[in-house]
């Protein structure tokens, strides 16, 4: 399979009407189950009507969201058209029975001077010792510079927080991406030499050691 070609396929879907996606969609989220422990979520993949103005899609993600899912076995959560009210993807989870799963949830950050922020929520990094030992791990493997719990990429807000003042645990990571990172169109080589290796291998090394923590 020529990955970068299946990518730009992929996001054929999110970059649909100005980036609103699939407006004719019956539902918000495309939800594929395939009964896995973790979940690959992308949130805003296609824009976002959020605190009263409309956000810029996290561009890309909803296409490397589904082919981590075709790649890995693992079930994918990704919004699919834009739609003019409030509707978070928390709504959405709370109805799928999540707390048996870990979300990895991925969005795009802006240009910043590493490729990788990695947020645990209102939790510490302490709690969520075993997937960061892994994810600095596979981070030194592809050459992708991390940052833990940065101010601007963690806190109470967003899928992370939401689970985990739901459920009491460690069940969700956000994990975001500046921009050279996935864009499969200009970056190619990033992308898959690095972006979706490092995702490929988490999501296949957190399934096999879940839910132990």
């Amino acid at each position: 399979m020529n990955v970068t070609k299946k990518l730009i396929e992929l996001d054929e879907r999110y970059k649909a009407n100005m980036y609103r996606g699939q407006l004719d969609a019956e539902s918000l989220w495309l939800f594929e189950d395939r009964k896995s422990r973790v979940v690959v979520s992308a949130p805003h993949a296609t824009q976002t009507y959020i605190n009263n103005h409309i956000k810029k899609s996290d561009l890309y993600t909803g296409a490397l969201a589904e082919l981590l899912g075709y790649q890995t076995g693992c079930s994918v959560i990704v919004r699919q058209k834009f739609v003019s009210e409030t509707a978070l993807i928390n709504d959405f989870v709370l109805r799928q029975n999540p707390d048996e799963h870990f979300f990895l949830d991925i969005h795009g950050m802006r240009e910043r001077p590493f490729d990788l922020a990695v947020g645990t929520g209102f939790m510490s990094a302490g709690e969520y010792f075993r997937p960061l030992t892994l994810i600095k791990e596979l981070a030194e493997k592809y050459r992708i510079k991390m940052v833990i719990n940065h101010p601007d990429y963690r806190g109470p807000w967003g899928l992370t927080g939401f689970y985990q003042s739901q459920f009491k645990k460690p069940g969700a990571l956000q994990l975001e991406w500046r921009p050279e990172m996935r864009n499969f169109y200009h970056n190619a080589e990033n992308v898959t030499t690095r972006t979706l290796p490092f995702l490929d291998e988490l999501v296949r090394r957190l399934e096999d050691f879940l839910p132990v923590w």
